[in-house]
């Protein structure tokens, strides 16, 4: 479910309890916490547009997401993160991706001597990652800008999905999409389905900070 921004909901009541020595006490920990939201538009740039496709798009997606894991480790080195992936090629990708990363994060992570006690990283499917939660969750729903299938806008504007892989988050979700998905076609739209989680991700882009990152696909 999609937290609205803080200053527009009222706090919530609390309820005090009795303890044994008769003091009124307060369970913090029975409280709501509202999870941050984050977006980033990838944007991509190449000196031969043409010959990009769909899976040296996803190589620059899972770029992206392997910085992110690398600067949240460094961050919060305890605490575990999630990259939730539509598909199985993006999976492949990002866990590609973060092995080229690994040997300079393990040196700085044993500098600071807390290797030992480092979060888990999971790259997987949506689907896959469905029932389990972690500190911080990626979410890959980008495609390439010459994007024309209406197939694939459906899949990934699919409401259930779309709740599923942001739900999976109770601290941060960082949700990396484009431009095709964020303004799909009137035809897209037209379907229930993908009104509704376009909806839904509209809700999301609202309430999140955004920024835009580029990527150069040539050197990926």
């Amino acid at each position: 479910m999609l937290r609205q921004p803080q200053a527009l909901l009222q706090p919530p009541r609390l309820d005090a309890m009795v303890n044994d020595s008769g003091t009124q006490v307060v369970d913090f920990n029975a409280m709501p916490h509202p999870i941050s939201l984050a977006l980033i538009r990838l944007q991509t740039v190449t000196s031969r547009p043409e010959q990009v496709g769909y899976e040296v798009h996803v190589r620059g997606e899972a770029t992206i997401a392997a910085s992110l894991v690398k600067s949240l480790r460094k961050c919060s080195p305890g605490e575990d993160i999630f990259v939730a992936t539509p598909h199985r090629i993006q999976r492949q990708a990002v866990k590609a991706a973060l092995e080229s990363e690994e040997d300079s994060l393990v040196h700085a992570m044993q500098d600071m001597n807390i290797a030992a006690n480092a979060g888990n990283v999971v790259v997987d499917t949506v689907e896959r990652l469905q029932g389990s939660e972690a500190a911080f969750v990626i979410c890959l729903f980008s495609l390439p800008r010459n994007s024309a299938s209406q197939s694939e806008l459906s899949f990934l504007l699919e409401r259930r999905r779309l709740n599923v892989a942001i739900s999976r988050a109770k601290t941060l979700c960082i949700l990396v999409t484009s431009d095709n998905v964020l303004r799909p076609s009137v035809k897209v739209l037209s379907d229930e389905g993908g009104a509704k989680g376009y909806a839904f991700l509209r809700a999301f882009e609202e309430r999140a900070w955004s920024a835009s990152i580029t990527i150069d696909l040539d050197g990926v």
